[in-house]
């Protein structure tokens, strides 16, 4: 997007084509847990945690910026309600690192009345991590788990867990990878607080998570294998093909991603001739220095102006891990079509997504 208003033209053509089918969002739930003050705070649900206490630490600096627990259940932090339904289709996912000492530890969970509908945890007693749902909201232990033996302690793990309800298979990933599945078909909706750090068990608050957790996210959809393993070891590409370019009021583009040779007169038009332009970027990593990359070229004259790759398309801020990032782009002639694209870049790499184009006219002299 850019911070110019984009006003569409009065004669311009419309790109909106009816589509038969659905469409997946991004989470439901995503919380960086990296001590800023957006630390608890994003996804599509509008939920917020809290520590149950209020002295969770969030001082640590480990991998970015993460949540450092003691073990202790009230330090769990607690969402205001479900970030999604138990009895269909879901993905959760979290980076954790475990204590040395560390026991039976919950990473996250979201409660019932009795029991948690959903568990992703660490289990003490054979070295496994562990993606559980219970088979009815009951006290007791009568649970639905996929294994995955041979967590490290005191290392970084990237840890998924998928619940398919049309398969009925409950799938756990670590690193990206799948390395267990389950059968669970006896569903039921478990309604209370998503929760990081602990679990509930016949309505006792249990498991509280000893060691670190940071970017905790929840999907109300199930993630493919090949979406798991792209997320887990990916860079997002900054824009997708239907996000069309906003200024400040609001005001959409119509035919962002159009060619221009198609529907000459269907761009928004920019309120400047020095617009800025944003990129949203993401690694899968959270301690990860990131920035965009920007492509900025003259449709009128065909003149490359920013390529990809060189100092001056670098975006002016870097972030860690995730956010968002601008570059204001060298002055552009009057009444010139304009494309524009953008990568993700880091420290290591430069092979990385390129988004769709996007379109705009300079305005007028």
């Amino acid at each position: 997007k850019t911070d110019m208003v984009c006003t569409p033209d009065d004669d311009a053509y419309s790109d909106h084509t009816p589509v038969y089918g659905y469409t997946q969002g991004g989470p439901a739930l995503s919380w960086k847990l990296d001590g800023s003050a957006t630390a608890t705070t994003g996804g599509t649900a509008g939920l917020t945690g809290a520590s149950v206490d209020g002295t969770s630490d969030w001082r640590t600096a480990e991998h970015g910026g993460a949540l450092s627990m003691d073990g202790r259940v009230d330090e769990a932090v607690a969402a205001g309600g479900p970030a999604f339904d138990t009895a269909r289709s879901f993905t959760v996912s979290a980076w954790a690192k475990l204590d040395a000492d560390a026991g039976t530890s919950a990473v996250l969970s979201q409660d019932g009345s009795r029991v948690s509908g959903v568990i992703l945890f660490y289990n003490a007693g054979d070295n496994s991590w562990r993606f559980g749902l219970p088979r009815s909201d009951a006290d007791g232990w009568s649970i639905d788990q996929a294994v995955a033996p041979g967590a490290v302690k005191g290392q970084w793990t990237r840890l998924t867990g998928v619940y398919d309800s049309a398969t009925g298979k409950a799938s756990l990933f670590v690193d990206g990878t799948k390395k267990a599945e389950a059968i669970h078909t006896a569903r039921w909706r478990a309604s209370g607080p998503f929760v990081v750090g602990r679990d509930l068990v016949s309505g006792v608050r249990n498991a509280g998570f000893k060691g670190h957790i940071q970017r905790v996210e929840a999907f109300d959809h199930a993630l493919r294998d090949d979406q798991v393993a792209s997320y887990s070891g990916t860079m997002a590409a900054p824009t997708g093909e239907n996000i069309a370019m906003q200024g400040p009021q609001g005001e959409l583009s119509q035919g962002c991603h159009q060619h221009p040779g198609t529907f000459d007169n269907a761009f928004g038009t920019a309120g400047s001739l020095t617009p800025t332009l944003h990129a949203t970027v993401r690694h899968p990593d959270p301690s990860k220095n990131v920035w965009a990359e920007f492509s900025l070229w003259d449709n009128t004259t065909g003149t490359q102006i920013l390529s990809l790759g060189t100092p001056a398309s670098k975006s002016t801020t870097t972030v860690k891990g995730q956010g968002t990032v601008s570059l204001t782009v060298p002055k552009l002639s009057p009444g010139h079509s304009y494309g524009w694209r953008v990568r993700t870049a880091d420290d290591t790499t430069n092979n990385t997504p390129v988004s769709a184009n996007c379109h705009f006219k300079a305005p007028a002299a």
